[in-house]
């Protein structure tokens, strides 16, 4: 009787049913009950001692296998956040206003050659006045096809205008300019007023903080002014 005797788990558990009642209990898995603990807030040089780093558990975090910048090459730090980190403990950083990262273009109304009112796109960075095909078209605009130029888009496709219209007449208010407006096909706007624009009137552009704009024109004929508030 006091020889050992060898079973397996499942013969064991088939004859004695108590056995077989404590492994389910071992193996089954149960539901536990979790409860809302209020735990008080580290502070930072807690947070940073060496106990507190030893304790924390390895946790996996997302990589990737592509390089973050090219080899040999430099990332430029924001300067505001190097500025933040200079202060010391409790002192108040400056206030920085900042720009956004772009802002629409403006744009007044001009009636076009005593035909339609037409939206026009205020940019001082074009070297002409530009119209749509569509627009010139339609207010029945005659131009010469021998003046053309070459226009070059965003991404560096070249693509020639359609013409030159003469002395087209612009009325803004009380005031009437003659534009030489340069037809161009398919383009993103009705007219575009670039620079010729500018010099012909002495425009003076106002710029707020909101964004919002008037441009100042002067008519080079008459001398009379004109306020011109603009529209997004």
């Amino acid at each position: 009787l006091g020889s050992n005797v060898t079973v397996s788990v499942e013969e064991l558990c088939s004859i004695a049913p108590e056995i077989r009642g404590k492994f389910r209990e071992a193996v089954t898995q149960k539901r536990v009950a979790t409860t809302m603990i209020e735990v008080e807030p580290e502070t930072v040089e807690e947070i940073r001692s060496p106990a507190y780093i030893e304790e924390l558990e390895a946790v996996p975090i997302l990589s990737s296998r592509v390089p973050s910048q090219a080899p040999h090459s430099n990332v430029a730090e924001d300067y505001y956040d190097i500025y933040l980190r200079s202060l010391a403990p409790g002192e108040t950083p400056e206030r920085l206003t900042v720009a956004k990262e772009t802002r629409s273009l403006r744009s007044i109304f001009m009636n076009i050659d005593t035909m339609e009112q037409v939206e026009c796109i205020v940019d001082s960075g074009s070297q002409i006045v530009a119209m749509s095909e569509e627009v010139c078209h339609e207010l029945k605009i005659k131009y010469d096809p021998s003046v053309i130029l070459n226009m070059q888009s965003a991404n560096g496709c070249l693509d020639p205008s359609l013409g030159l219209a003469r002395n087209v007449p612009c009325t803004i208010g009380d005031l009437t300019l003659y534009l030489q407006i340069h037809v161009i096909r398919n383009p993103a706007y009705d007219i575009l007023l670039g620079r010729p624009f500018d010099v012909l009137t002495s425009s003076n552009v106002k710029t707020y903080p909101d964004g919002n704009t008037v441009v100042t024109i002067t008519d080079p004929n008459s001398g009379d002014v004109l306020a011109i508030p603009t529209f997004a």
